[in-house]
């Protein structure tokens, strides 16, 4: 009888870590290059939804033959020149109403929405009665008995960022009533000192310089420098908290509906020597950033860490973010732009034409 001798198969202890071992490594050295390849992804698809945004404003100026006003509620303040309002003036909302995105609406193939927006039934309004109205979307949901305006709560994907870590919708605000509409990572560029695309409506008057045009309208061309010179739309996908005289909250959520309770919820500025610089001087970017500072019982608006203006441009992005040009481009400008060359850009009739890359 013959007896077979039996080759042990399988691993040792030893081998089976080392494979372990070695396939962590393997793991260690991919997860950057899958992080940084799905992070392009998402910038390509961000870019892309401004471009949508932009060619959607393009659209609404050729049949309109103007572009929207960033704030069109309220009547204009008793400081405006009564020569710039054929007399009509009168205490207001002048940053609260309904915002530039509403408008675009059909241009973005959101016909339905866009009715839906724009239906004042059940109002109790009477023939004559301006609509929109100056505070509707902060009042209107309270007359009808409802959270916010008709639609105000609808996901527009064209102004969602896929790399943004926002919520789709606004919660925890000092004033409740921004609470519930959709937020936006995107918003319409007022420029430097009032000179940039979109406005309120009172910021508006007070900047008006004898373009071309009546007043509470820029046509494209008014800007003057060039519409590919011109920044139209930026990234602005952050908030501010605050915590003094014992409220603590959100304050202006970026929402596409408009002016919920002022013009930051839809506008941004180019103002870097006012602190209104791409991405606000927030470093990291996290939302314990956005929300705490370094410095707890501190504003964060007065914080080293946290946003220090309510009117930046951001993004969720490294070193920067997109802005789309009055022409529909868009360019991607890193946050240590020049000072000069960001607001020339946030300008539409400076004469301080920004060429090539920057």
């Amino acid at each position: 009888m013959t007896v077979r001798s039996m080759k042990r198969m399988g691993f040792t202890l030893v081998e089976l870590l080392v494979v372990i071992a070695i396939i962590g490594v393997l793991i260690g050295l991919l997860l950057p290059a899958v992080q940084a390849a799905r992070e392009a992804a998402r910038r390509a698809h961000c870019q892309n939804n401004l471009k949508q945004d932009a060619l959607a404003v393009i659209g609404y100026t050729d049949v309109k033959g103007v572009y929207p006003t960033g704030v069109t509620g309220g009547k204009l303040s008793s400081n405006i020149d009564p020569k710039l309002t054929g007399g009509e003036i009168e205490a207001g909302f002048c940053q609260m109403g309904v915002g530039w995105v509403p408008w675009i609406l059909p241009y973005l193939e959101q016909q339905p929405l866009y009715d839906k927006f724009f239906d004042s039934s059940g109002l109790g309004m009477k023939p004559g009665d301006p609509f929109p109205f100056p505070n509707m979307l902060q009042f209107g949901p309270a007359i009808l008995g409802i959270e916010v305006w008709r639609g105000g709560d609808t996901v527009l994907p064209s102004f969602r960022c896929p790399s943004s870590v926002l919520p789709d919708h606004a919660e925890g605000s000092i004033n409740m009533a921004a609470d519930g509409y959709a937020t936006s990572d995107y918003k319409g560029s007022i420029g430097f000192a009032d000179q940039g695309i979109f406005h309120s409506l009172c910021d508006q008057a007070r900047a008006y310089s004898g373009d071309s045009g009546t007043l509470n309208t820029i046509r494209p061309g008014n800007v003057e420098d060039g519409l590919s010179n011109t920044i139209m739309i930026g990234e602005s996908s952050y908030y501010i908290k605050t915590r003094q005289q014992g409220s603590e909250g959100v304050v202006y959520w970026p929402a596409w509906a408009g002016g919920i309770l002022s013009e930051e919820h839809t506008l941004f500025k180019t103002r870097p020597r006012s602190g209104e610089n791409i991405n606000c001087n927030v470093a990291p970017k996290t939302l314990d950033n956005l929300w705490y500072g370094t410095q707890p019982g501190v504003d964060i608006t007065n914080q080293p860490s946290g946003p220090t203006d309510d009117d930046c441009a951001f993004s969720w992005h490294t070193s920067g973010a997109f802005f789309a040009y009055c022409d529909g481009s868009v360019h991607f400008l890193q946050d240590d732009i020049d000072d000069d060359i960001y607001e020339n850009l946030g300008q539409r009739n400076d004469g301080n034409v920004v060429l090539g890359e920057f």
